[in-house]
């Protein structure tokens, strides 16, 4: 099991952790020790956003490769990297704290910039072959990988920054200034609401269809 601390990745074997950190002038170590986010690709290679940047441990080679730039285009990226997200066909989506969402790929130690959606991204997920991104007071709906713009709804509520919205088949959970609203994405007709006020995580559990809600109080649950 891999986890992200504010002082390193933490690896636990099932008898002890073995702990990576930053290494002074070794650019194949890990990009920052402050974790802020994690995901496996489909090849076993572990994603690690920091609060500086994005790098990917190659289980193959056991070292780290930092996000500097890709094949196809200069990514100089020292932001902070909110939510990872792996997809099917081998890529990656991520957010950062610029509101940036990118997909990008990783092949033997270069990057390959797949798509980018630039400014206003404050959440997104991908269900389906569907890329649920929720920007500038709208929620879009793409075909993914295609990014072809399906669907586009108006929000006439204030999104809350920097968290992720949750798809809980077919609906969506999208977490706003007022609490967290439920938005169906088959019919597009917004649901009840949920008193939720400061909420910082929302998780969905498809297999109990319920909806876990963690706020600055204690964490609430609804089915």
């Amino acid at each position: 099991m891999w986890f992200g601390t504010q002082d390193g990745l933490n690896l636990y074997d099932g008898y002890s952790f073995t702990v990576y950190r930053q290494a002074q002038n070794d650019n194949k170590s890990i990009r920052d020790n402050f974790i802020l986010s994690l995901a496996e690709d489909t090849a076993g290679n572990i994603w690690i956003g920091t609060r500086n940047g994005l790098c990917v441990y190659d289980k193959k080679l056991q070292c780290f490769y930092s996000l500097i730039r890709t094949e196809n285009k200069i990514m100089q990226y020292h932001a902070q990297i909110l939510k990872i997200m792996s997809t099917e066909n081998g890529s990656v989506l991520f957010k950062d704290a610029f509101d940036n969402l990118v997909n990008v790929r990783y092949e033997n130690g270069k990057f390959i910039n797949i798509a980018t959606i630039t400014t206003g991204v404050t959440g997104f997920d991908l269900q389906k072959g569907k890329l649920y991104v929720i920007r500038n007071k709208q929620l879009q709906i793409y075909d993914f990988p295609q990014y072809t713009l399906k669907q586009t709804i108006a929000c006439d509520y204030k999104l809350r920054k920097n968290v992720a919205s949750i798809l809980h088949s077919p609906v969506m959970w999208v977490v706003h200034e007022a609490g967290v609203a439920e938005l169906n994405c088959e019919t597009f007709q917004r649901g009840n609401l949920a008193d939720c006020l400061n909420t910082t995580c929302i998780l969905a559990d498809e297999e109990n269809h319920s909806v876990w809600i963690g706020t600055e109080k204690p964490i609430v649950t609804g089915k």
